[in-house]
């Protein structure tokens, strides 16, 4: 969702909040969005004995790029690359720490 299309969403809300207010969030003070989804993804792993990954395209800044979704019923999770390929997804997969759940038995299904 684009800085605008949030600003948007959240002033037909009723919150009164100013662009730069949602650009410092973003890029500013991130540390916390990214402990919150390190954790949404580990529970959303633990959720369930199977997980769906995905990949589809996108433009990002005018740029095609591929979006890599992982998730299962209970959690979606999505991490951008700037290729639609095997690496891409493996790179994904690294970054969720599959290695690390696959270890603990957790059965995996990951369709490609």
């Amino acid at each position: 969702m684009t800085q605008s299309k949030l600003l948007s969403w959240l002033t037909d809300m009723d919150i009164s909040i100013s662009a730069g207010q949602i650009s410092n969030l973003l890029i500013k003070k991130n540390q916390g969005f990214e402990r919150e989804k390190e954790e949404i993804c580990a529970a959303g792993l633990a959720s369930s004995p199977w997980q769906h990954l995905d990949q589809t395209s996108a433009r990002v800044a005018g740029v095609n790029q591929a979006i890599n979704i992982l998730g299962n019923p209970f959690y979606t999770i999505y991490v951008t690359t700037a290729k639609k390929d095997r690496r891409s997804r493996t790179t994904s997969l690294r970054k969720w720490s599959l290695t690390r759940v696959c270890a603990q038995s957790v059965y995996l299904r990951v369709v490609i």
